[in-house]
């Protein structure tokens, strides 16, 4: 396993890496998300939420 950086994320999601950094801080603070102790990485904590959330109809 590799870190990933935002830049990663950013590059392949086709968004830019500070779009990746709102998008990490949002699913974090929906508690969907958490960071780790170990730097670079992402823990999942409410997987069935995370699904839902990737699914759902966009905000207007």
């Amino acid at each position: 396993m590799r870190d990933v950086s935002r830049q990663d994320l950013g590059d392949w999601t086709g968004m830019g890496r500070d779009a990746a950094g709102r998008a990490i801080t949002r699913l974090r603070d929906l508690g969907l998300i958490c960071p780790s102790r170990a730097r670079r990485r992402i823990v999942i904590t409410d997987l069935d939420g995370l699904r839902r959330h990737a699914f759902a109809p966009p905000d207007d």
